[in-house]
């Protein structure tokens, strides 16, 4: 794991050595519990244990760990771990509010800008999908608006709804709203592109390409 540690380090990344020692841990309890498990393929086993001789696949489990952050159930509220990467699930798990933990995910990592007073107007969603806690049923597909201030100044967009997955669009409108702003840097997608998980950073395109392939676990 160190020399996992040592290249992110050289990538730019600064680590929390208390978050270390718990992904470090995770790692070694999630391996010896499959390894121990009868009902496991040894495939399988064998699959896992190439994956994790390589630094690629501890680097991943390092930034996504961090990006992740954490939410909290009672509360609602999401908590960011790091503030140079973002990771999120493309199928959220909060519908009525996806583009708002988004946005506060995309504050956490880019210091460049004050986002603030989110909005996300629901009333042009459609069919009836999905149960949720406020609801009864609640309307997932259609169209939603989500409007926030930026540095500012005031903007919009309207985004088709697929259920509960968000749309990525969202990600070119921000990074068009970052140009605007006169940000220096982009968010760039880090992750593999069939990843459902989305793992974003704040900077120049050079250091997301040199980035990505070392972290690919495909």
């Amino acid at each position: 794991m160190s020399s996992a540690i040592e290249k992110l380090r050289q990538l730019g990344f600064d680590l929390d050595e208390q978050v270390l020692q718990e992904i470090e841990s995770q790692t070694a309890a999630f391996l010896s519990g499959m390894m121990d498990n009868p009902e496991i393929p040894d495939e399988i086993k064998q699959y896992y244990q190439r994956q994790y001789e390589s630094d690629n696949q501890t680097m991943f489990d390092i930034l996504l760990n961090l990006g992740m952050g954490e939410f909290n159930e009672a509360t609602g509220e999401w908590m960011p771990k790091s503030n140079q990467v973002y990771a999120f699930d493309a199928e959220v798990f909060d519908v009525e509010h996806m583009y708002t933990l988004f946005l506060q995910g995309v504050q956490s990592i880019v210091p460049d800008v004050v986002i603030s007073d989110i909005q996300e107007d629901l009333s042009q969603m459609t069919d009836e999908m999905i149960p949720s806690e406020t609801v009864e049923w609640m309307q997932t597909d259609g169209k939603r608006t989500v409007s926030f201030i930026c540095n500012d100044h005031p903007y919009s967009i309207e985004l088709e709804s697929w259920g509960d997955w968000i749309n990525v669009g969202m990600l070119d409108y921000m990074n068009d709203v970052l140009e605007k702003e006169g940000c220096p840097n982009r968010l760039h997608v880090i992750s593999h592109e069939m990843d459902q998980l989305v793992m974003l950073i704040y900077s120049t395109q050079e250091r997301a390409d040199m980035i990505k392939p070392l972290i690919n676990v495909h």
